[in-house]
């Protein structure tokens, strides 16, 4: 069920202001005088509302109390989401005054259960109306503070919300204010930000459907475009706020389908504000890689059959040197989230959408082949990429790890898009089992690309000089993976015969 029919849309974008940029900011617009607004956000004790991505809060201002309900709907993009804004009786939510529909939503989700505050904020804010060309945008300074009981976070906040014009007005005011100042993304609102507090870091959020009411090529090219970046951003606080290893593999996987996705349709229509765009979300997983390497390899410390080979004190040592490599990796993602080049490429890809960019330089019939039907799209572009898996995968036996990689690269590519088309191509039950069986072969290419990898990872590992036994516990984890390496192989021959009888009489 959602509540759509009752919702107006907030285009908005956040970002966090640097103490030292807030002066300038400040001059930029004319700001006008500081209204100090106190929100409530309500839930029920097992946080039902952020289960299911909904906030709910009343927020005084002056004498005034009003009742804000948001949410996210699939098929928008970043800067969108869905919201009712009522007048409220009180400090407490008064549900009824919302829309039928709205309030039985919210009713389904609560179950009766008694709602309660969850967490505060409370902040001075200044706004401004920016005129731009096409349109208009309130920008909003807010300083304060997000209280959870005992928890608190610092909010200095710099909201810019669309009033009046298309998306591409929202982007061009980013493009002038971000590089100026110094801004970061904020890739949580207060309210996320606020339950982070109350009830713990947000959770890895896996790869987001592609609506199937797309139609056309372009129509799928701005879907899948916008689920990629969604799924990379929406990743970003559980990895930042809970060192979280699933987000960052999700973080990868975003950056992985986005660029297999950009790839798919620069083989039809030629663009080259996809190529860069790729080459940029190569540029960002590089930065990634040695983080999740390194939690691949963390396991090994836990292994019973591994640590009986291990000389005394051995483990211990080569575990510490391990997590100090695995803790600098993961200051590096951090650092690579929080600096300006995510920031940059989040905003580059969701303006693109958002101005249909990759039409550019494009001829008539380039511009055309645009509008050709997404369904005969997907499935031309899955037997063609079904034809590369099997192409590279020629001889697998005599094949050597560098090209087994490459088999293991192109059936990712097949992978992203048979999840991503799925919804378009229909067969569902027969999409499923091919891309489980497809997801299988997948899972023993890439242990034994680990296997051949990880090896030389260890290897590579720093070790104290005094720490003799560490040094005999990476050798050995060489030799470990070396071995493994071998036994992998033998995996990768059935799942590879499996791959290659797939029923694909569905494309």
């Amino acid at each position: 069920m959602s509540p759509q029919s009752a919702a107006g849309l907030e285009r908005e974008l956040a970002f966090r202001v640097p103490d030292a940029a807030l002066e300038g900011l400040a001059a930029f617009a004319a700001f006008g005088r500081p209204r100090r607004l106190v929100s409530t956000y309500w839930d029920t004790a097992d946080f039902a509302f952020r289960q299911a991505g909904v906030t709910l809060r009343v927020r005084q201002a002056g004498r005034r109390r009003s009742l804000g309900v948001k949410w996210r709907e699939r098929g928008h993009g970043l800067a969108t989401r869905a919201e009712r804004e009522v007048d409220n009786g009180g400090d407490t939510p008064d549900l009824g005054r919302l829309e039928p529909d709205l309030a039985e939503y919210l009713a389904g989700l609560r179950r009766d259960a008694p709602l309660a505050p969850a967490f505060v904020t409370t902040v001075l804010r200044r706004t401004a109306l920016v005129d731009q060309k096409g349109g208009a945008v309130e920008m909003a300074l807010d300083q304060g503070w997000i209280v959870a009981g005992e928890r608190r976070a610092r909010v200095r906040d710099c909201e810019c919300e669309l009033k009046d014009g298309d998306l591409p007005v929202l982007f061009d005011l980013a493009g002038r204010i971000v590089p100026r100042f110094g801004l970061r993304l904020l890739a949580a609102s207060k309210g996320e930000r606020g339950y982070a507090l109350a009830a713990g870091p947000a959770g890895a959020v896996k790869a987001l459907p592609v609506p199937g009411s797309a139609e056309t090529m372009e129509q799928l090219l701005e879907a899948a475009l916008g689920t990629c970046v969604t799924q990379f951003v929406r990743n970003w606080p559980a990895f930042l706020d809970g060192a979280n290893a699933e987000a960052l593999h999700q973080l990868r996987v975003a950056l992985r389908r986005l660029r297999a996705l950009l790839s798919m349709f620069h083989h039809e229509v030629p663009a080259p504000a996809l190529e860069a765009l790729r080459g940029e979300a190569a540029r960002l997983a590089k930065g990634m890689a040695d983080a999740r390497e390194w939690d691949v390899l963390a396991p090994l410390t836990g292994e019973e059959d591994f640590a009986e080979l291990c000389p005394p004190g051995g483990i211990e040592q080569f575990a510490a040197a391990l997590g100090k490599a695995r803790r600098a990796s993961y200051a590096g993602v951090v650092g690579l989230l929080e600096g300006p080049d995510a920031t940059g490429f989040v905003l580059a890809a969701e303006g693109l959408a958002a101005r249909r960019g990759w039409r550019d330089g494009r001829t008539d019939d380039e511009v055309a082949a645009l509008d050709a039907p997404a369904a005969a799209f997907a499935r031309r572009t899955l037997k063609r990429l079904r034809r590369r898996v099997l192409k590279r995968g020629k001889g697998l036996a005599r094949l050597t790890d560098a090209e087994l990689h490459r088999v293991r690269v192109a059936l990712k590519a097949l992978r992203y898009g048979v999840d991503t088309f799925a919804p378009l191509l229909g067969h569902p039950r027969k999409t499923r089992r091919f891309a489980a069986i497809a997801s299988h072969l997948q899972d023993v290419l890439g242990e034994a690309n680990d296997a051949a990898t990880l090896g030389a990872l260890v290897g590579g590992l720093r070790m104290p000089a005094r720490a003799a036994a560490g040094r005999a516990t990476r050798e050995l984890a060489v030799a470990w993976f070396e071995a493994r390496r071998t036994s992998h192989r033998s995996n990768v021959h059935a799942a590879w015969r499996a791959f290659k009888k797939a029923d694909i009489d569905w494309l």
